[in-house]
């Protein structure tokens, strides 16, 4: 088959016989799941950083803008795709976390057709939730307004944001076929995606913000375009021979009755990650609180981007054992399965370990990357030790919450994650901020025990699930549709 050109997959299409791995030797499991979820994490981890980058792509170009107003300029653009993350990636990117269970046990119980039914439904969804996003982003000055922001700079950010708007359909279109390509092991066509994107954002944002009278709506134009350029630059993959053997035709009926699940995986994957960048913005809001506001405020910014782009990596392997897992639930080798989550929690731990190390190490370093204000970067480094420390917590949970979509656990997922950050570690790190007077370190002890919470619970609830239930589920799941 054509995927299997880029990727050996796991199983071959045919349905697979039953639990044929409980008696399989484990190191020769461990010995083909290693391999596999290196082939798949390294173009995956590569792809999430270059999809991170258009949003500091137009920050970038606002801020190197030879304008007298720069910095409201500036505010307005970081108003904007703070907005775009919270009203519109969340949901849309949430919802599509529908096909990680979906598709990759579809294609490990063998029925390819199936992922082409899911990707319409899925469709059919987004497209439904588009409409409100759409809206709440062309309107979003109003909004903002109403949430009281200052008006000249809500003004300015509404302006940027209906651009943006724009190229959401884009960028939808782009995580469903993703999704699609990734349940198959199939990783690079995303990566080669996301350089273009990256080089249309970078070259005509130059062009229109500093040589057009777009101005610093130049950005906005210039990442829209990129986010069309996203799943454009996928067709002519999916138009050579045999890569759409996934495709069963429109059946928008049967699209249109797979609704209900596709939203009850999606809907508790959305409040995973929802509940999940809710926690941060937190921080940054209770980090504004202290007497040195603005000194807490910067260094923490510091941290944020650091964490979230070394997560980058933990992020990678978790998608590959989601895949993994997946695959071998959909093909009832539930042995398989167990073995695959623990590789990846292994591998995530391993590297976590790394950067963990890395983030102490050079903790008096990058803080300079960001600033030259010297408050700012010794309490960067004096948070940067504990923040060490969050690396491991912080990469092993997100193996395990792969584990957990890879096995359609979502709403285990969402309610563990609502009440490790929101409910215990948030107000601990309060508690750690202001009674015990520790400050910003007070709160990322609160936040790394919540996450640690988080990586117990998720532990607990794979370790006493029956994992041949869960492969049952997964082939009934699969066989539901007629192709």
């Amino acid at each position: 088959m054509a995927m299997q050109e880029e990727l050996s997959p796991l199983l071959p299409l045919k349905r697979a016989p039953p639990a044929v791995d409980d008696t399989a030797d484990m190191q020769a499991i461990i010995r083909d799941e290693v391999p596999a979820m290196y082939r798949l994490a390294y173009p995956v981890v590569l792809t999430y950083v270059l999809e991170l980058t258009p949003g500091l792509v137009s920050l970038v170009l606002v801020g190197q803008m030879a304008a007298e107003d720069t910095k409201r300029f500036v505010d307005a653009a970081a108003l904007s795709v703070m907005y775009l993350n919270l009203t519109a990636l969340s949901v849309g990117i949430g919802l599509a976390t529908a096909m990680d269970t979906l598709c990759a046990q579809a294609y490990g119980a063998g029925n390819l057709r199936h992922i082409g039914l899911y990707l319409q439904t899925g469709t059919v969804v987004l497209g439904a939730a588009f409409v409100p996003i759409f809206l709440a982003n062309f309107y979003s000055a109003d909004i903002l307004v109403y949430l009281n922001q200052p008006e000249d700079v809500a003004a300015l950010s509404g302006s940027f944001s209906r651009i943006l708007a724009f190229g959401l359909p884009f960028l939808y279109a782009y995580e469903l076929l993703k999704k699609v390509l990734q349940a198959q092991n199939i990783a690079l066509p995303m990566l080669y995606s996301a350089i273009l994107c990256n080089m249309v954002n970078v070259v005509m944002g130059y062009l229109l913000v500093n040589h057009t009278p777009c101005g610093y709506l130049g950005a906005a134009i210039s990442r829209t375009l990129g986010n069309m350029a996203l799943p454009l630059s996928l067709l002519p993959y999916f138009l050579q021979k045999n890569r759409l053997a996934f495709w069963p035709g429109w059946q928008l009926r049967a699209a249109v009755q797979g609704v209900p699940e596709f939203i009850y995986f999606g809907l508790a994957g959305m409040l995973m990650m929802v509940f999940e960048w809710w926690s941060y913005e937190i921080i940054a809001l209770l980090a504004g609180l202290l007497p040195n506001a603005i000194v807490a405020i910067g260094a923490n910014a510091v941290l944020v981007n650091i964490t979230a782009t070394v997560y980058m990596f933990y992020l990678g392997i978790a998608v590959a054992g989601n895949i993994r897992v997946g695959n071998a639930l959909g093909s009832n080798r539930p042995k398989r399965a167990k073995i695959a989550a623990l590789v990846a929690t292994v591998l995530a731990g391993g590297v976590s370990l790394v950067t963990g190390i890395c983030v102490f190490a050079f903790r008096f370093m990058y803080p300079r990357v960001f600033t030259q204000d010297t408050a700012m970067i010794e309490l960067a480094a004096q948070v940067a030790v504990i923040v060490a420390g969050f690396q491991f917590v912080d990469g092993v949970n997100a193996a395990i919450q792969g584990t957990l979509r890879g096995c359609g656990l979502q709403a285990y997922g969402a309610a563990i994650n609502f009440v490790s950050y929101i409910l215990f570690g948030l107000p601990v790190g309060y508690v750690f901020e202001f009674p015990f007077g520790w400050g910003l370190p007070g709160l990322w002890i609160g936040m790394t025990l919540g996450y640690t919470f988080a990586g117990v619970c998720g532990a607990y609830v794979l370790s006493t699930r029956s994992w041949q239930a869960l492969a049952d589920a997964a082939q009934a799941r699969a066989n539901s549709k007629c192709a």
